[in-house]
């Protein structure tokens, strides 16, 4: 047992709780005899609380802001919960209102002892989707999470349950009365995540792959087939990123990201916030946020969604890094059929 990998892990264990700013494992000789170790760990407990909040920027969204308050041991269990604010005021011509999203959240790492991470959140958002609509909604969520193969693999099932309020949805410049609505969507959502990135924050290699399932039925929400509001899809996610060194300070970074959702009742479009979006700085640089969409058509059959993005991380000055691109990337309705069949962008930043 008292093998330096052994030792190293039980180190990392307890650093993995986060509850310590300091942790050390070490081994002395026992007064019993040259064959026995006794085993000392010293440790220093973390500030358990911390608040936020910052401003900012962005082209798109406009100014913003953020506060966050979260403590992570109550009552000494690890027990954390947290609260959220967040919002912006656009500057260009798409703003309309003040955007926010508040959001509270809490997590049992080990749910009753076991080694099922299990949270519980809720959030309320108004939001725009320029050029075509805006919604309200709030959500609350629910469920559990568990690490495989020394937390290489992480499986989550979730369940979600959503009241979303759509309005002022102009189509082509046309008042949408379909689309003008609201909904209550209750969903199961699985999904796995593969990682084996060497830090998830500076990463210089390794990957990270997902797959993942949103699945709506009105049996979730309450309601039947028969409620002229009641919604039906499922929704596939999935991607991996993968991150190759090249010299010491360069890495090159790829994604390649999909998605498939179908309507599960029969003439019922799936709701405009459920759609896939592509553009901005997350999917296809070089074009507005979301400005790739179907909202024009009442999408009743199937969505799919392929993105491809990668990319070469230079350094630059300090921590900086000067990055050149290439993204593409389309939504193909019914059909894998378009013209042009990807829209791309390239650049630097």
């Amino acid at each position: 047992w008292w093998l330096a990998e052994n030792i190293q892990e039980t180190e990392n264990n307890i650093r993995k709780l986060n509850l310590f700013s300091e942790v050390k494992v070490k081994q002395e000789i026992s007064s019993k005899g040259p064959e026995f170790r006794n085993l000392v760990i010293e440790l220093r407990e973390a500030q358990p609380g911390s608040f936020e909040i910052g401003p900012g920027f962005r082209s798109d969204l406009g100014l913003r802001s953020f506060a966050r308050v979260s403590y992570s041991n109550f009552f000494g269990k690890n027990w954390i919960g947290s609260m959220g604010l967040e919002g912006n005021r656009r500057v260009n011509e798409e703003y309309r209102f003040i955007e926010y999203k508040a959001d509270a959240a809490v997590i049992e790492p080990r749910f009753f002892g076991s080694h099922f991470l299990y949270s519980a959140g809720i959030s309320t958002s108004k939001q725009r989707f320029p050029p075509d609509f805006n919604a309200s909604s709030t959500r609350f969520s629910t469920g559990f999470e568990h690490k495989y193969f020394n937390d290489l693999v992480t499986a989550k099932l979730y369940y979600k349950i959503e009241h979303i309020r759509q309005f002022d949805v102009f189509i082509n410049g046309l008042y949408s009365d379909i689309d003008n609505q609201k909904l209550l969507i209750g969903s199961l959502n699985p999904s796995l995540t593969y990682d084996t990135r060497d830090n998830p924050f500076t990463t210089t290699r390794g990957q990270v792959s997902t797959i993942g399932l949103e699945y709506a039925a009105p049996a979730f929400s309450g309601e039947t087939v028969e409620d002229s509001t009641s919604t039906g899809y499922y929704k596939f996610n999935g991607g991996i990123h993968v991150y190759i060194p090249v010299t010491k300070d360069i890495v090159w970074s790829n994604v390649f990201s999909g998605g498939y959702e179908r309507s599960n009742i029969v003439n019922r479009p799936i709701p405009l916030i459920k759609l896939f979006r592509l553009g901005g700085y997350a999917s296809i640089r070089g074009y507005t946020e979301d400005s790739i969409n179907v909202d024009a058509i009442s999408v009743r059959g199937t969505l799919t969604l392929l993105n491809f993005r990668t990319q070469f991380d230079l350094p630059f000055v300090g921590d900086l890094k000067f990055a050149p691109f290439f993204d593409a990337g389309n939504l193909f309705v019914d059909k894998l059929r378009n013209n042009p069949f990807f829209r791309a962008g390239a650049g630097a930043g």
